[in-house]
Parts: C-alpha cells; sequence; structure tokens
C-alpha cells in the first residue's frame, strides 16, 4: 500500500503522467515543485512560479 500512497501523494487532482499547474491548471513542460500551506506537494509551470514565490509556498 505504500506505492499506492507515494503514487498519489500530492497529486489527487490527476495522475502523475499527467502533471498540471496548481495555479493554471495548464499542461506545460517545465513544472516545478513546491509545497504549499498545507504541506501538500503541487506542480507550478513556469509562468506561475512567480505567483506562487509571492504566496510563499516552499521550493522543493
Amino acid at each position: 500500500m505504500n506505492w499506492l500512497k507515494r503514487l498519489a501523494a500530492g497529486t489527487s487532482y490527476s495522475f502523475p503522467f499527467q502533471k498540471r499547474c496548481a495555479l493554471c491548471r495548464q499542461k506545460k513542460q517545465g513544472m516545478r515543485k513546491y509545497r504549499n500551506d498545507e504541506g501538500k506537494i503541487i506542480f507550478i509551470c513556469p509562468t506561475c512560479v512567480e505567483y506562487a514565490e509571492r504566496r510563499a509556498f516552499r521550493k522543493l
């Protein structure tokens, strides 16, 4: 069951191979991992990085 938890960690809205930006919901290249206020791992696209850093998301 551990592999199932790791598979779904931080990607509750889609599968890991279908990464979408947590802010604009678009599929793009060059996604970056951040940790949100709740401690979950989220993916942010390059165009939304500035907004994510202003919201004080922690870069991983």
